[in-house]
């Protein structure tokens, strides 16, 4: 259920977007918020541009400030991801042979060049990206759907079509899985590549697993209402189906019965011989074998009867597997050295300087003192020390005039698929002080600080990070029909924010008024890290829109409790 609670109100931005610039978050473990943008790309302008600057108030208590905390740390905790949003299709919309967009039909297209001999490389690599491409769209739709079908649950009206959807949503998945398995005779009698083979079967496993996991959950809140008990049955089917198919293809993915009897310690089950198997076979050989990927990137692993019963392989699995298909959605980030080159010519000119007042130093005492005596060794001594510090402080100062004007990092954004460019990034951070704050940002900070003592006891470090995305529009809409959205995806992790936090409880003496004795009250100790997010966007009548957003992570020495959306 928890992917549910997590993703449903996301996963309405995504649907019912209207600004060009929105934003979501996500808890994910103790010490994790993702944070997510959603840049929407604009049809008709050649290059959208968007920037997102986010103000950050940390508790002094923390210890966290700028002697103690470098950008290489920042971005160490601060890190970011790009890739395509998922295209939005709904199920039906994937099995339709009508529709061009649909992987599935893109997938039997490629299938047939190599029917008819006229398939090669490119082929290869697109039918590689267009399976992947089937799993990942097939899912995240998947999702949606169950989500907006748990969503109308709670009305009173929706009955009738809830029973309808729930109909239509088994039929159209029935309709992929026959289409999508209708392949597999030529997936595996035509000479493609191996890492193809495997390629279908994560597909074909990623799917099923989906399949059953989002519609158990569908379950679950469906039998909770007598109305619904006649779509139960279809559900419980549909689920028995994808699991027995998986144990079947002997897939990594199965729970449930497949694990009774795993003791717990290893991947044997209770009260097997290490003698069993296959004749021959030796304990070592029968072993779970996992592998990440084979020489083609695509996961793939080795597995016995017994030891796919083994729970502790499972999330394992899971989160290969998703990753690779995921991967299909990544871009490519390529950091820039145009900082690197700079740096280089500071230095460059800061030795160049040096070495002159040296030259020009020594010439001016040969001229005045004679070379032996103990004035000129010590004046040479001076300009000597004089050089060293005068390129060190060409350095420095080179770099904090870099660092005023110039980014931190710089990237190049290029297209997974054809390598192109299309588009660019640039970050940086700085802390900075309550004055160099904009008046607005403040006043979101304090709307919900209603003691003067509390505005105006400037308590906290404040870091100021900003980032700038340039899209390509025109090129990426070329490149790709189905892609209309970027996600760039922030990993906030506080881990370095506890190192200086109070045990998550203290002790407070207190005298009970009706037993008369003293009593240690025990007191929570928790720490706010407030985030306010500016997010900006150019229009198309070059006028720029800006809205304002607060994020609040609650947490103490323990890690992350509640993660807050701030009214501004």
């Amino acid at each position: 259920m928890t992917d549910y609670t997590r993703k449903v109100v996301n996963v309405k931005k995504a649907l019912e977007q209207e600004d060009l610039l929105d934003y979501g978050f996500e808890h994910r473990d103790k010490t994790t918020v993702e944070v997510k943008f959603d840049y929407f790309i604009q049809e008709g302008s050649k290059k959208n541009n968007y920037s997102v600057t986010g103000y950050i108030f940390i508790p002094k208590a923390l210890k966290v400030n700028k002697e103690t905390y470098s950008k290489v740390k920042f971005y160490r905790d601060f890190q970011g991801f790009i890739r395509f949003q998922t295209p939005i299709f709904p199920i039906k919309a994937i099995a339709n042979p009508k529709n061009g967009l649909s992987p599935l039909n893109r997938i039997r297209d490629l299938l047939q060049a190599f029917v008819n001999g006229t398939g090669g490389r490119n082929e290869i690599h697109e039918l590689e990206y267009e399976l992947k491409m089937l799993a990942q769209i097939f899912r995240s739709n998947l999702r949606n759907q169950v989500i907006f079908l748990v969503d109308l649950i709670s009305r009173d009206d929706t009955v009738e079509i809830i029973v309808d959807s729930v109909s239509e949503i088994l039929e159209a998945i029935d309709d992929v899985q026959v289409a999508f398995l209708s392949l597999e005779r030529l997936i595996y009698t035509m000479q493609l590549p191996e890492h193809l083979r495997a390629c279908y079967r994560a597909a074909d496993e990623y799917m099923s697993y989906y399949i059953e996991h989002y519609l158990t959950i569908l379950h679950g809140r469906l039998e909770r209402d007598a109305m619904f008990t006649q779509v139960l049955p279809d559900l419980q089917e549909m689920v028995f189906t994808q699991q027995d198919r998986r144990k079947r293809l002997k897939y990594n993915l199965v729970i449930g019965d497949a694990w009774k009897g795993w003791d717990g310690a290893s991947t044997k089950l209770v009260g097997d011989s290490t003698d069993s198997g296959t004749p021959g076979d030796s304990g070592a050989a029968r072993d779970v074998e996992d592998k990440n990927d084979n020489a083609a990137g695509v996961p793939v692993s080795t597995v016995n009867h017994h030891a796919r019963r083994d729970p502790s392989k499972f999330q394992y699995w899971k989160s290969t597997l998703k990753q690779y298909i995921k991967s299909v959605l990544d871009l490519e980030i390529i950091r820039s050295k145009s900082m690197a080159r700079y740096r280089q010519a500071i230095a460059v000119v800061g030795a160049a300087v040096a070495m002159a007042v040296s030259v020009l130093t020594g010439f001016l005492l040969e001229l005045y003192l004679p070379n032996t005596s103990l004035p000129f060794i010590l004046a040479v001594m001076v300009a000597y020390a004089l050089k060293d510090r005068i390129k060190s402080s060409i350095n420095s100062s080179g770099e904090k005039m870099l660092r005023r004007w110039f980014p931190d990092e710089k990237y190049e954004i290029q297209d997974p698929l054809t390598g192109q460019e299309i588009g660019r990034c640039k970050e940086s951070m700085a802390f900075i002080t309550r004055e160099q704050v904009p008046q607005e940002v403040m006043d979101i900070r304090n709307k919900d600080r209603h003691s003067i003592l509390e505005r105006e006891a400037g308590n906290e470090e404040i870091i100021k990070y900003r980032k700038g995305i340039k899209l390509y529009a025109r090129k990426i809409l070329q490149l790709h029909e189905r892609h209309k959205n970027i996600n760039d995806i922030l990993h906030i992790n506080i881990q370095n924010f506890l190192n200086y936090g109070l045990d998550p409880e203290e002790r407070v003496p207190y005298l009970d008024r009706q037993q008369r004795v003293i009593k240690d009250v025990p007191v929570p100790v928790m720490y706010h890290l407030n985030i306010i997010l500016q997010l900006q966007y150019k229009t198309g009548d070059d006028g720029v829109k800006t809205q304002f957003k607060r994020i609040r992570i609650v947490f103490n020495k323990q890690g992350i409790q509640d993660v807050e959306e701030i009214n501004t």
